[in-house]
């Protein structure tokens, strides 16, 4: 499912909050539709945003107390 124009700016606005708006704004602006979509960037910077807070250990886990899985894995979303 692709997501609307206005879902896709509340998106770019939240990363906004928690790195500089106007670098986020040029690269989703800066990259041709061809070699990725807009909303694909987006999503590659909140998950670089939510890689850098875990190697600094700031992140955050949903659940707080992050499940382990049958492999040994923890099962959460971070953030």
């Amino acid at each position: 499912m692709h997501p609307t124009h206005e879902g896709h700016g509340c998106c770019v606005a939240l990363l906004g909050e928690h790195v500089a708006l106007a670098a986020v704004q040029d690269v989703v602006a800066s990259r041709p539709g061809r070699l990725a979509a807009r909303v694909d960037l987006a999503d590659a910077l909140a998950a670089l945003w939510s890689a850098e807070r875990i190697a600094a250990g700031r992140a955050g886990s949903l659940p707080s107390l992050p499940a382990v899985d049958s492999a040994g894995l923890q099962t959460a979303i971070w953030y």
